[in-house]
């Protein structure tokens, strides 16, 4: 068994490895402690962070050290820092969220443009317009006149000229793309509801077909094919029409687009006039001789169905 000699030299050896490994955890805190006392110091000088109190956060929450720091609450009880919201109003002197908040800054325009900012006492409210605003104009901003001469006022006015310009191009692709979904969706339902009807008449068909006499079949054929026809030709005449309602509605269209989009209408509706207007011409001329145009394929189709025929055909 070990004598009293040998069990003192391992108490010994025990106590010793402990004193060290406190002195490398409290070498390690004193160094946060440090940094941190650094950027109270920087508090106490001036109201505005500055990019060293910055940098200085940046290396503590990196470090993670500050956990486990002690501290006396407002009630005067002994607390444990276990995260950056404790440790940063403590011992920082801020919030986490505004220390967040000037990091975002710092990261976002750079140290120049950062204390330039801070030095013309530029507000938290102005620089979150600023990183709100698209890159090029952050751009322009930044290295303007207003920053090189330090006039905080023309700084802040050019601030919300941008922010005003850049709402008003986001309203209005907001109000284009609406128009757009209205557009796209106003020409589902014409397709949907043609659907539905050319679907509803192939049934009709299907089902009546083997039991009618020949001269019947072959008339509900081609007047139902007529029908088909027509309301394709109404569906494209729907769908012009609803981007032509879209086109009066939007006064939003510079000189250039006006003409161009006007001048396409205008053709598309001679086109359209010239299509019926050449197969009317052509109907009429083998027809319009022999026979009235004075009933609708809908008419015949309808008495075959609910009269078996017999009143067009008396």
């Amino acid at each position: 068994m070990p004598d009293n000699e040998t069990n003192q030299q391992l108490v010994s050896n025990e106590q010793e490895k402990s004193i060290v490994d406190t002195k490398q955890v409290l070498a390690a805190k004193s160094q946060i402690l440090m940094r941190a006392g650094n950027v109270q110091a920087f508090n106490l000088i001036k109201q505005y962070a500055t990019v060293a109190e910055i940098v200085a956060f940046k290396e503590i929450k990196k470090s993670k050290e500050y956990k486990g720091l002690s501290y006396i609450d407002d009630s005067g009880n002994i607390q444990q820092v276990s995260t950056l919201e404790d440790f940063c109003p403590q011992f920082l002197g801020r919030s986490y969220r505004t220390i967040k908040e000037l990091e975002a800054q710092l990261d976002a325009f750079g140290e120049a443009f950062f204390s330039a900012a801070h030095n013309m006492k530029l507000g938290y409210r102005e620089l979150r317009k600023l990183r709100k605003l698209p890159e090029e104009d952050q751009k322009a901003i930044i290295n303007g006149e207003a920053v090189e001469q330090g006039d905080v006022e023309a700084l802040k006015q050019q601030i919300e000229d941008i922010q005003f310009e850049s709402s008003v191009k986001i309203n209005k692709l907001e109000k284009e793309v609406k128009g757009e979904q209205a557009t796209v969706k106003a020409v589902r339902a014409n397709l949907n509801d043609t659907q539905q009807k050319l679907n509803d008449a192939k049934e009709l068909e299907a089902t009546r077909r083997f039991s009618q006499e020949p001269w019947k079949r072959d008339t509900l054929e081609n007047v139902k094919a007529m029908i088909e026809a027509r309301l394709l030709i109404e569906s494209g005449v729907n769908q012009l029409s609803d981007i032509f309602d879209n086109f009066q509605n939007d006064a939003n269209y510079d000189e250039k687009a006006m003409k161009l989009i006007a001048r396409s209408f205008l053709s598309e509706a001679k086109c359209s006039q010239d299509f019926i207007a050449e197969f009317f011409n052509q109907v009429h001329g083998l027809l319009g001789g022999l026979y009235q145009g004075d009933i609708t394929a809908n008419d015949v189709l309808t008495d075959i169905e609910v009269n078996d025929g017999s009143n067009l055909t008396e």
